[in-house]
């Protein structure tokens, strides 16, 4: 699993997907969304996590916008 705009951590079947744009506050992209909805279905498919957490990088809000084309 190799993304560009998130990480993740699995510690006892609890995983951190951690969304890491700060130079965009963290804005959703279509690749962002992409990126998520693997991570996710592989998540609860391959790794049989319980439970996981959506923090953003570096403390700043999770951007409501949207940015296009990026």
């Amino acid at each position: 699993m190799n993304y560009q705009n998130i990480e993740i951590n699995v510690e006892e079947k609890i995983a951190t997907v951690t969304i890491n744009r700060p130079k965009v506050l963290n804005a959703l992209s279509s690749e962002v969304i992409e990126e998520l909805t693997e991570v996710f279905d592989d998540l609860s498919a391959v790794l049989m996590c319980t439970s996981s957490f959506l923090p953003v990088q570096e403390r700043r809000p999770l951007s409501q916008a949207r940015t296009l084309g990026r």
